[in-house]
């Protein structure tokens, strides 16, 4: 019976780490990446974050990778990894070696955008950026919900703002009990005044948090977009066997 109840708990053990197991990316630097991997090339290895299944593709060069461990404990070693050259590619809002997600439109909000993005990958780089997320708290710090409202979550903001005016009421109020209860109206300010300040705090965070999932996916739908360039031309036309004659026209170019 003891052997029984042993076989039983290793079975149920055992299919409780292949149910959470996850492919592990050891960087050189020490960092460990829990990724699901989609493919590994000559290269490059690219895998999606993990709880994002349906988020964007990422790859990483195997010169910045010390080992893979897999989901079923097997590694590949990459300690002597030689890089190729490095292909010229366009810089995202989330690094280098990131390919935009399937599925995007525009106008999606930022709660939909949960399901693509990390605010975690995002990758600051030197160029422009829609919504600066240091600014982007800056704004919250002053007016909670301002940032989100500027990054185009007004709905967001405004419940931030009703939270504070919340708080703000209460705290107000307590000053209208203080003579009747003290007692009361001491715990409703310093209550309404923490709140207050927790309010402000998750305000400034979530407006930073916005700001880069915002960017890597305006980066994204940048890359998405169809691009249409109209060039005007100056060539020589023949007409009939000797004459030549200047014309003038406009090339289309589309590329998507």
């Amino acid at each position: 019976m003891k052997g029984i109840i042993l076989l039983l708990l290793a079975v149920f053990c055992a299919a409780g780490i292949d149910a959470t197991a996850q492919d592990v990316i050891t960087r050189r630097n020490g960092e460990d990446i829990r990724a699901v991997i989609v493919e590994v090339t000559d290269d490059t290895i690219k895998y999606k974050r993990e709880g994002l299944p349906d988020g964007p593709l990422f790859s990483i060069s195997k010169a910045d990778v010390l080992m893979v461990t897999y989901r079923d404990g097997s590694r590949d070693v990459f300690a002597d990894y030689r890089p190729s050259a490095p292909a010229p590619g366009r810089q995202s809002a989330a690094g280098p070696g990131y390919e935009a997600a399937p599925g995007l439109r525009s106008g999606m909000n930022y709660n939909e955008l949960l399901r693509y993005y990390d605010w975690r990958d995002y990758y600051s780089f030197t160029g422009y950026e829609r919504y600066s997320p240091p600014i982007m708290g800056l704004c919250s710090f002053l007016i909670p919900g301002l940032g989100q409202m500027i990054s185009g979550e007004v709905g967001r903001g405004i419940g931030y703002l009703a939270g504070m005016a919340a708080c703000c009421t209460i705290m107000s109020l307590s000053t209208a009990v203080v003579d009747s209860s003290p007692s009361l109206a001491w715990t409703m300010m310093i209550a309404s005044y923490a709140a207050a300040v927790a309010v402000n705090v998750s305000s400034i965070v979530d407006a930073v948090r916005v700001a880069k999932v915002k960017n890597m996916y305006c980066s994204d739908l940048d890359q998405l977009a169809f691009d249409l360039e109209l060039t005007p031309y100056v060539d020589v036309a023949c007409a009939g066997t000797t004459m030549a004659r200047p014309v003038a026209g406009l090339s289309l170019r589309l590329s998507f």
